[in-house]
């Protein structure tokens, strides 16, 4: 009759260790934003450590307001992704799945960031003098 159990606890351990294993990623952060011009922003992203030790590689969709999403595939060891650039304000979407070796993908890590114009412009220049006379 215990033998049954130890089968069951057996199986009951391999189903966790296996949805362990494709758990979700982490959060993605905002690494670094920049104004490229008056309407366009360039916007980097921090990427979170595989969440298993076989992950291979990182696969992240951002879709920025109403453009089309894009697919970038990432080696499971990178911390940052390229620069993504559109307008703001915006909102950007971010879904990360991690995918083993045997190609098995997680579920997505999804989250969204409602980005604005928050970039301050450069320091103005020093004042100079335009004109000096001496009054009697």
């Amino acid at each position: 009759m215990i033998d049954w159990l130890d089968d069951i606890d057996r199986g009951v351990l391999a189903l966790t260790q296996w949805l362990r294993r494709l758990r979700p990623p982490g959060n993605i952060l905002i690494h670094r934003k920049r104004q490229i011009d008056m309407s366009q922003f360039g916007i980097t992203f921090s990427l979170p450590e595989a969440s298993a030790a076989d992950v291979t590689t990182q696969e992240l969709t951002v879709t920025w307001g109403s453009e089309a999403a894009t697919t970038t595939t990432y080696d499971a060891t990178a911390t940052t992704t390229d620069e993504y650039i559109g307008e703001l304000p915006a909102t950007i979407a971010t879904s990360l799945v991690n995918i083993d070796a045997a190609g098995n993908r997680s579920t997505p890590a999804e989250q969204s960031f409602s980005e604005v114009d928050d970039v301050a412009p450069p320091e103005p220049g020093l004042v100079g003098i335009a004109a000096k006379r001496q009054i009697a």
